[in-house]
């Protein structure tokens, strides 16, 4: 879980209310990637139960009904939510900065995820049941037989035939564009702001003193 948007609150303009919105932003941003840590556990969680139940059948032990595949659909449309919210808060970062590297992280979201066609199919299930693909399908009354309503290939979730990434190393990839993006705001951003430049050095000021606080207290006994 990361714990970094809230230092850059009000540090990434030198406008007061630009700085407020490009932090909030962000710290939106960060929830999401979150709210993704928290998804892909549960979803970790799941895949081992089903292995495991898996590898009992193999072995001649008794198939029992369970949820475990209801679990795997829904948490996988909540981390894809999560994604979805992820890349449209970068886009909108790279918008307000107009900068090009976090332009490009966007992109590289965009290419690893595809994320707004699987969201979209998801999220008019009630149409893709009934045929209709794409937008505008129900109003033209053109239907098409769909017969992949969500499947899984390994950690990958496919609708309609195309796949997209869900396993553990579609989250390693997420985080390493998080981190970039906190990197290029630090370097870029908040660096020339001289007021977080004081906030940084008070911080690691107040880092030293307590620890040795904490080393007088152990060597006097009281900790």
């Amino acid at each position: 879980m990361f714990d970094f948007a809230s230092e850059y609150m009000f540090f990434l303009d030198g406008d007061k209310e630009k700085a407020m919105r490009l932090g909030l932003l962000l710290c939106f941003l960060e929830k999401y990637v979150n709210g993704a840590t928290i998804e892909m556990k549960r979803l970790n969680r799941v895949r081992r139960s089903q292995k495991r139940k898996l590898a009992d059948i193999i072995s001649g032990g008794e198939m029992k009904k369970d949820f475990d595949s209801t679990y795997h659909f829904v948490d996988t449309q909540f981390y894809f939510v999560c994604i979805d919210k992820i890349d449209r808060l970068l886009v909108a970062l790279g918008e307000e900065l107009n900068d090009s590297d976090i332009k490009k992280l966007a992109d590289q979201m965009k290419s690893i995820f595809h994320i707004r066609e699987v969201r979209n199919h998801l999220e008019h299930i009630d149409e893709r049941l009934r045929g209709f693909l794409k937008d505008g399908d129900k109003k033209k009354g053109i239907k098409t037989k769909i017969t992949d309503l969500g499947n899984f290939w390994g950690d990958d979730f496919s609708f309609a035939g195309k796949r997209t990434p869900s396993g553990a190393d579609s989250l390693v990839a997420l985080k390493k564009i998080y981190t970039e993006l906190i990197d290029i705001l630090h370097q870029k951003y908040a660096m020339k702001n001289a007021d977080f430049i004081s906030r940084q050095q008070r911080n690691r000021y107040i880092e030293v003193v307590k620890k040795r606080i904490e080393q007088e207290l152990q060597n006097s006994g009281f900790l």
